[in-house]
């Protein structure tokens, strides 16, 4: 996360990790452009909770002689990402993730494309080139969508995404995260409730990161279940959500297509183990092109299955589910229907 003048350094991320900050070039770049010497990395390291918590007051957290570092306790990335807007002292809050390799240009970019004082800014997420692993390819091809959609104008999802900048005071009126969410679909609530409020969203396609996706095809399919309770969530937090997000397409389909759902969310065990050799055996020839998008669109198989098991359970039942996806009146902005990250 950056905030100075106008933005202040607190970086914050959610693990840890060896990987050089991501803030460091943007940030030298544009405030010390003769140093040589990296700023100090921030971290704020959590874990997943669904317990909720008010945002933590700053005693909570110890910020050391650098203003750049600020160390909290393990309680989620919602968690995290709020301790460093408490830290902030800058006019705006650049949000980034630990994974994000950022232009030069970065802040200039988020400061060039504001038109007014009150917006959220948001800038792409592209997939590092050097990264082509299965698991990166599948989360770009998931939020591509959504930053298509910016491109063209379009009518886009209430999602408050990484590489997104926005007034301080405006995140700390809306009550910033909301801890409930832990590390899934926090920014997606934050995003319906800055649109619920009037915030405009701007799309600055110069303010570019480049993602260095590090996550296992085991971890991203078991961070599907935290998205499939949080959709949930959100569909009971906000009515309009079940039906505008991807827990509306359950119903979705040839009847083939609606059966199979219901058969793999229901199954008194998991398909998703009998996907795993199939997946392998791709992932391992995808220098082979057909298998290279079988691996993708397996793993993104078993992502789902994962997913709408945790919603069901969360929901109680199919029936339960197809209930809260029923549709009432619209959104202001339509709901999230993007990757889990």
């Amino acid at each position: 996360m950056l905030t100075s003048t106008q933005f202040s350094k607190v970086p914050c991320s959610s693990r840890s990790s060896s990987q050089p900050t991501t803030a460091d070039a943007c940030w030298l770049n544009a405030w010390n452009p003769s140093s040589t010497k990296p700023a100090p990395r921030t971290s704020s390291k959590s874990s997943s909770s669904s317990t909720a918590a008010p945002i933590p007051p700053a005693t909570t957290c110890t910020r050391s002689l650098s203003p750049a570092r600020t160390r909290c306790s393990n309680r989620g990335q919602a968690a995290a990402r709020n301790a460093g807007i408490l830290a902030a002292r800058g006019e705006y809050v650049l949000l980034l993730d630990d994974d994000f390799v950022c232009d030069p240009n970065l802040i200039s970019a988020h400061l060039a494309a504001r038109s007014d004082s009150g917006s959220v800014v948001v800038g792409p997420i592209l997939r590092d080139p050097a990264n082509n692993s299965i698991p990166a390819l599948a989360i770009d091809r998931e939020i591509r969508p959504y930053y298509e959609r910016l491109e063209a104008a379009a009518n886009q999802p209430a999602w408050f995404p990484p590489n997104s900048s926005v007034p301080r005071q405006i995140l700390l009126a809306c009550g910033a995260y909301d801890e409930r969410f832990s590390s899934a679909r926090e920014d997606t609530d934050l995003g319906i409730r800055l649109a619920g409020a009037g915030v405009r969203f701007r799309y600055a396609p110069n303010a570019v990161v480049r993602q260095h996706y590090d996550k296992s095809a085991n971890q991203l399919i078991a961070s599907s279940a935290l998205f499939g309770k949080h959709d949930v969530l959100l569909a009971r937090k906000f009515s309009e959500y079940g039906a505008q997000s991807n827990l509306s397409r359950i119903d979705s389909g040839p009847w083939w297509k609606r059966a199979a759902r219901r058969l793999a969310a229901t199954l008194p065990f998991s398909p998703e183990p009998l996907l795993y050799p199939f997946y392998v055996v791709s992932a391992l020839l995808a220098n082979i092109s057909l298998l290279h998008e079988a691996a993708i669109r397996l793993l993104n198989l078993r992502r789902y299955i994962v997913w709408i098991r945790a919603a069901v359970r969360e929901a109680g039942g199919w029936q339960a589910l197809q209930s809260i996806t029923a549709p009432p009146a619209p959104l202001a902005a339509r709901a999230s229907d993007h990757a889990d990250r």
